[in-house]
C-alpha cells in the first residue's frame, strides 16, 4: 500500500465513501421505521376488522414492538461502521481497536 508524506495510507476516499453509504442506509432504515412499519400495522388493523378491539390492538402493538426491536441492532451496526470509518480516516485500518469494532 502506498504511503503519503506523513506515513498514513491514502484512505481519505474510502472513509468518505463508507460514511456516505452508512448515511444512505441509515436514512433508508429511518424511512422504513417511520413509514412502512406503521403502515403495515394500519393495514393489519383494517384487514382484521372482525377481531375484538383489545385483541387487535394487542397484536398490532406486539408486531410493531417486534419490528422496532429488530431495527435496533441494525442501527447499532451502522454506528459501529461509522466508528470504523473514523478509524479509517485516521489511518488505523489494521489496528486492534479497529478489529475490536
Amino acid at each position: 500500500m502506498k504511503k503519503n508524506e506523513n506515513n498514513t495510507p491514502p484512505s481519505g476516499s474510502y472513509h468518505v465513501m463508507m460514511k456516505a453509504a452508512v448515511i444512505i442506509i441509515a436514512l433508508c432504515g429511518a424511512a422504513i421505521c417511520t413509514f412502512w412499519i406503521p403502515q403495515a400495522a394500519y393495514s393489519g388493523i383494517t384487514e382484521s376488522a372482525s377481531m375484538p378491539v383489545d385483541e387487535l390492538w394487542g397484536r398490532t402493538g406486539a408486531v410493531m414492538a417486534f419490528d422496532y426491536t429488530a431495527a435496533l441492532p441494525c442501527f447499532a451496526i451502522l454506528f459501529l461502521l461509522w466508528k470504523i470509518s473514523d478509524l479509517l480516516e485516521d489511518g488505523k485500518l489494521f489496528c486492534r481497536s479497529t478489529a475490536r469494532h
